[in-house]
């Protein structure tokens, strides 16, 4: 029982880390390309995924994005995207108050 459950655990670990670069790879793809019509259907073929995919992706990436605090432009919330993709590098209106 035990390795099936460890056989297990390996195999969507790894789902999971596929999902996170492929996120990644469709964040970096669309600020490089834009979104424009056709954009997702552009990005599956060069990931070699479906559409289908693609589009979860992005909608996944809307619904863990926020607003960024001076420019109003959305940014990853947090995880190894927010590194990459936080938004603008102007200081908060905060920063700017307290000196």
């Amino acid at each position: 029982m035990r390795r099936r459950a460890a056989g297990r655990r390996h195999y969507n670990a790894v789902r999971r880390f596929r999902a996170a670069w492929r996120r990644r790879e469709v964040a970096r793809l669309v600020l490089e390309g834009g979104a424009g019509w056709g954009y997702q259907a552009r990005i599956a073929r060069e990931l070699g995924v479906s559409r289908a995919t693609v589009c979860r992706d992005v909608a996944w990436l809307h619904a863990e994005s926020l607003p960024c605090p001076n420019c109003g432009r959305l940014r990853v919330a947090g995880g190894p995207l927010a590194r990459m993709y936080s938004g603008c590098e102007r200081p908060t209106r905060q920063d700017e108050q307290h000196g």
